[in-house]
């Protein structure tokens, strides 16, 4: 049958057609660019919370990392556990409450005055493409679900859900991001809390045979080379750091500083579900079909680990109701994938076009954002379907990207945030050393994770942390030649860092679709012509360390930083908006729990032997009814409470 006649077809048409209309219905509540790229400040902190979470879940979780959990057990769920739960409560609660009092609407605007004009616009650019170039994998996975259920060609599914994101997120700014977002978790919450125990009726013997079947080994063809305990510190450090520095517009979308912290706690306490629900099916099927080198006898394919979740759900639901886990997966990667197209935009709006045009009104930047968010989707679906060309592990492709670029975006932010003392210049300086560490060992020199983001890491903080001390040695001409030797030594302990990394020389390559590709270059000259860029560099920085600078904007900066957020002043949202989230995310759940009512009739007429399942779509509409009240019943006493008053 033509995917265009199934039920699951025409299921998450419906679903896809919601989201377009929760765009639609905030369109008119953007006045501005404070409304549309941070809610005027007035957004509830249990949706920021909750679309912080989502905003980082994507169907790459059911595909790239329910492969990573077959394959390597019990360290994948501590990999899921230290990357999202501790690494968003810790990194959280180091600058929620720092990010509401920056009063700013893009994560990289603060930097013009904290570091200058430069390095606001290199960290702009760097993020908004290290972001794009993400959600073009994420897109990717949901095409592979797409295409693996229904049977969509995989460029058509790719490019049909890059357009539908990008409808409701140009239209609804953040608004509609951070409601879809909810409504989107409460999808994917019922449709998990119904897989997840009909996966464990699976197995004889239920959690105890599972657990027999997993080991705290990782054999080397089940796991990437860089699967070993520096991998997860350094997932740890990289994911604290990227959530204290990167989640900025979840924080400052709240009222205030304890709303703000309260965000990062939620998203903490949801990211438990991973480790504890989501990595059921994967485990499940490890232990009925076996390790990953006989895996391709059941399921054919390229990388038949990344499709292990999604064939237990189409075992364990009937085929209505696999629409319903379609249109989960879709939540996950939409809720991603929004979050993305909004933040870039207002990074490329408020960062790199009013640079150019500073008399653009707050009202032209909300047209602005929309003409970002139009460039920026259609240059993620182009990027997709570079990826579709492609041979790569989704996995391996995620934390490349997050990897090689996560000391670019955060370092300097982090630092910005907390290290008063370091020149304006030290910006720059923690951006180039971290690009160029992080191109030549990870993409050039071929090294594992944990080891390159050691170094990467240790060498952007580090500059800024010795900056101002250097600055203070090169004022002062009698010292300077102190400080070449300092230059020199410091130039030999990377040296002697590196080639212990790299001790084999060979030809440099770059990898891409199973080919490598010569550079012409041994190994060990690469290392040395690195060495010699950042002694280079330094040099070239020093004169800026050591100018006696005007701080009078960066002192400002860290007034504004020491003020308490008077709500009463700067929230500009509105009450009633706040109030109509929780009674529209409540409908809309009713509105999908009848949508199961529906399949179920559909089955009942069109599919007679489906009776034995009969009993999965009630249990699914009863969570559903049960998550809709959650919602709906506060909203409702909040409403009477405000009329009251």
């Amino acid at each position: 049958m033509p995917f265009y006649l199934r039920t699951e077809f025409f299921t998450v048409l419906v679903y896809l057609l919601m989201m377009v209309g929760i765009g639609v219905y905030f369109v008119t509540r953007n006045r501005g660019g404070v409304d549309y790229f941070a809610g005027g400040r007035a957004v509830p902190w249990w949706v920021s919370g909750v679309s912080l979470y989502m905003g980082n879940f994507s169907a790459w979780l059911f595909t790239g990392g329910a492969g990573m959990i077959y394959k390597t057990t019990w360290y994948g769920l501590l990999y899921f556990l230290l990357t999202g739960s501790v690494a968003y409560f810790l990194g959280s609660q180091l600058s929620a409450a720092l990010w509401r009092r920056t009063r700013v609407i893009s994560p990289v605007e603060f930097t013009l005055q904290r570091f200058g004009v430069a390095t606001e616009q290199v960290l702009g650019i760097v993020t908004a493409v290290v972001f794009v170039a993400a959600a073009g994998n994420q897109l990717k996975a949901i095409a592979t679900v797409v295409n693996t259920i229904l049977g969509v060609p995989l460029v058509s599914a790719a490019i049909g859900v890059g357009i539908i994101i990008l409808l409701y997120t140009l239209l609804g700014g953040l608004w509609a991001v951070v409601v879809t977002d909810v409504l989107q978790f409460v999808v994917l919450l019922a449709a998990t809390l119904l897989i997840a125990p009909l996966a464990l009726l699976l197995v004889k013997g239920g959690l105890p045979q599972i657990f027999a079947t997993m080991s705290l080994e990782i054999p080397p063809k089940y796991g990437l080379p860089s699967h070993d305990l520096h991998f997860l510190i350094a997932g740890l450090i990289s994911f604290t750091l990227g959530v204290a520095a990167g989640q900025g517009p979840r924080f400052y979308c709240v009222p205030d500083e304890r709303a703000a912290r309260k965000v990062g706690m939620l998203a903490a306490a949801l990211f438990l579900t991973t480790p504890i629900l989501f990595s059921i099916p994967s485990l499940v099927a490890r232990t009925i079909w076996g390790a990953p080198d006989v895996l391709g006898a059941v399921i054919p394919g390229r990388d038949p680990h990344e499709q292990v979740f999604i064939r237990i759900a189409m075992e364990v639901l009937p085929p209505g109701l696999v629409g319903i886990f379609l249109a989960a997966m879709f939540a996950a990667t939409m809720s991603a994938l929004d979050s993305v197209y909004n933040m870039v935009a207002s990074i490329l709006s408020r960062d790199v076009y009013m640079h150019f045009r500073p008399r653009t009104t707050d009202r032209g930047l909300v047209t602005v954002g929309r003409v970002m968010t139009l460039l920026i989707g259609a240059a993620t679906i182009g990027l997709c379907l570079f990826y579709i060309r492609g041979t790569s592990d989704l996995f391996k492709v995620m934390t490349d990207i997050f990897f090689i670029s996560s000391p670019v975006m955060s370092v300097p932010v982090f630092m910005g945030l907390f290290y008063r003392r370091a020149p304006r210049s030290a910006g720059m300086a923690a951006i180039m050393w971290g690009v160029a560490t992080g191109i030549v060992t990870q993409a050039l020199l071929h090294w594992p994770y944990g080891p390159q983001i050691y170094l990467t890491q240790s060498i952007s903080i580090g500059i800024v942390l010795v900056s101002p001390w250097l600055g203070g040695m090169w004022r002062n001409r009698e010292l300077r030649s102190a400080v070449a030797i300092l230059a020199l030594v410091f130039g030999a302990l990377v040296l002697g860092v590196m080639l212990l990394g790299s001790p084999e020389n060979r030809t440099v390559f770059l990898a891409y679709a199973g080919k490598e590709y010569s550079l012409g270059i041994s190994t060990h000259l690469l290392v040395g012509l690195h060495v010699v860029f950042l002694v280079g560099t330094l040099f070239a920085f020093l004169p800026g360390f050591a100018r006696e600078e005007d701080r009078t904007g960066v002192e400002e900066f860290y007034r504004r930083l020491d003020t308490p957020v008077d709500v009463a002043a700067e929230v500009t949202g509105t009450a009633e908006a706040a109030l109509s989230v929780y009674r529209l995310v409540g409908g809309l759940t009713f509105l999908t729990a009848g949508l199961v009512g529906v399949l179920m009739a559909v089955e009942w007429f069109t599919h007679p032997g489906w009776m034995g399942d009969w009993w999965k779509y009630p249990a699914l509409i009863g969570i559903l009814l049960a998550l809709g009240l959650l919602f709906y019943l506060p909203g409702r006493r909040a409403r009477r409470g405000a009329d009251a008053a």
